[in-house]
């Protein structure tokens, strides 16, 4: 099984797929244990089935990477791109479709999400009297003219 993981990866096979350049990410075993497209792309969700195995290893990098407030060093580490590769290989070569929600990653609960920057009320009234302030008299300068 080659997947096209793409950047600096390119394509890989089943058994590099989880074995990213960090070396805090690359402790995995899912792989190894099968020796054929159809073992590789197997997703019943029962114990043995590898897609799950790769999903759940691929969660743990997502999480350790947030976890570290890093960006992957290699395409493969905690990425939905790279399960979607991981998919469409699958679809390829062993004519198998896998559903996009076995391959899903979810933020991990301790995630608290993008910082947003708001206002409160006492700044937001001066932005605004600021911007009324700039905007009318740029328009009186184009009125003047």
């Amino acid at each position: 099984l080659k997947i096209d993981v793409g950047g600096t990866v390119g394509n890989v096979s089943a058994a590099d797929f989880l074995r990213p350049n960090d070396i805090v990410l690359n402790d995995v075993r899912a792989l190894r244990a099968c020796a054929d497209n159809k073992c590789l792309c197997a997703a019943n969700n029962t114990q043995t089935d590898v897609v799950p195995l790769v999903t759940a290893c691929q969660q743990c990098m997502f999480a350790a990477l947030i976890t570290r407030n890093k960006l992957p060093d290699d395409p493969r580490a905690g990425q939905a791109s790279a399960l979607t590769a991981y998919q469409t290989a699958c679809n390829a070569t062993a004519s198998i479709l896998l559903d996009t929600t076995v391959i899903a990653l979810v933020p991990p609960p301790n995630w608290d999400g993008p910082f947003g920057q708001g206002l409160n009320v006492g700044t937001t009234v001066i932005t605004v009297i600021v911007g009324a302030l700039l905007g009318s008299g740029l328009i009186g300068v184009v009125i003047s003219m």
